[in-house]
C-alpha cells in the first residue's frame, strides 16, 4: 500500500512543534504493516527545505535530510506525465500549481491514500484522501 504524503504533512510532521508532530504521527500510525510504502513528490523536497535553509535551522535541516535520504522513501519525479496530470488537475479543480503537482504525483504512483492537511483537496475524487485537521495547533 502506497501512502502519498503532501509536503505539509512532511513539514509539520518533522519540523512542527511537539503537539503537532504527535498528532500527525498518530494519524500516520493508522497505516502500518510491512507492505506500507511512503511516497512524496520531488517538489516536496524543495518546499520542505526552504524555511530551514533560510533560518539556518541545523536540527530541522538534519531531520529533513534524514527523511528525504531514507532509502525506503519513494520520491516521485516530476516527469512529463506528472506535469500533464497536474495541468489536468489544475484545470479541473482550480488548484494552485504546487497542489496540482502533488495530486498528480499521488495519482502517478497509484497511492492508496493521499495524506494532507490542505482542505482544498476535499473536492478531488481521484484518490482516497485523509485530510488531517491541524487547526488549533
Amino acid at each position: 500500500m502506497i501512502l502519498f504524503l503532501d509536503a505539509n504533512i512532511v513539514l509539520f510532521g518533522l519540523t512542527g512543534h511537539a503537539a503537532m508532530k504527535s498528532h500527525i504521527a498518530a494519524e500516520l500510525a493508522r497505516y502500518t504493516g510491512p507492505d506500507v510504502v511512503i511516497a512524496v513528490s520531488l517538489l516536496s523536497r524543495l518546499e520542505c527545505f526552504v524555511r530551514a535553509i533560510r533560518d539556518k535551522d541545523a536540527p530541522n535541516l538534519k531531520r529533513l535530510h534524514d527523511f528525504f535520504n531514507n532509502p525506503r522513501l519513494r520520491i516521485i519525479a516530476l516527469t512529463p506525465s506528472v506535469i500533464d496530470g497536474a495541468a489536468n488537475m489544475r484545470a479541473r479543480y482550480g488548484l494552485k500549481t504546487p497542489d496540482a503537482i502533488q495530486l498528480s504525483c499521488g495519482i502517478e504512483c497509484n497511492a492508496a491514500v493521499f495524506i494532507t492537511a490542505d482542505k482544498g483537496f476535499k473536492r478531488c475524487s481521484e484518490l482516497t484522501l485523509n485530510i488531517i485537521d491541524i487547526t488549533g495547533f
